[in-house]
């Protein structure tokens, strides 16, 4: 039927009265007892659906309460220290579940010494310096510019 598949568009178009029939929806609407149906095939009852949103609620909420205790200097030197962008929860979060922390890896290494050049930065800024990082994380020759000079950590 011309790419939408509604039959009470095309007989409102037909007759003329095209506002109304571009008021209805690309595709004829269910009745509502199919659509129960199908939702709770799909989804379950109405209480498993209260139970599953109080579920995911709570561990949505569980999830944001975690990141939002981070440390925000030890974002920045994560987000620094790796060359995909981690700087969005969810970004961060996949991160976080590839780093392996049974082992002693190079990854928790090398970010804690991201970290631990940030936390200098901050010390240093308060103490008035004019502190700058690389444009990259492995930057040769030095970790920080501070007051215009190379700083090897």
């Amino acid at each position: 039927m011309r790419g939408i598949p509604n039959p009470a568009f095309w007989t409102l178009w037909k007759q003329g009265r095209y506002r109304e029939a571009l008021r209805e929806p690309l595709r004829p609407v269910k009745p509502q007892r199919e659509q129960g149906r199908l939702q709770a095939f799909l989804f379950g009852s109405a209480e498993e659906m209260k139970q599953t949103f109080s579920i995911t609620a709570v561990s949505a909420g569980d999830f944001l309460y975690d990141y939002f205790r981070l440390d925000p200097t030890v974002m920045e030197g994560i987000d620094f220290s790796r060359a995909e962008d981690l700087s969005s929860l969810f970004a961060f979060s996949r991160f976080a579940g590839t780093v392996d922390t049974t082992v002693n890896t190079g990854d928790i290494a090398q970010i804690q010494g991201y970290v631990a050049e940030r936390m200098v930065a901050a010390e240093l800024q308060a103490k008035g310096h004019d502190v700058e990082f690389p444009q990259t994380s492995n930057q040769a020759g030095y970790d920080l510019l501070v007051d215009g000079q190379r700083a090897q950590q």
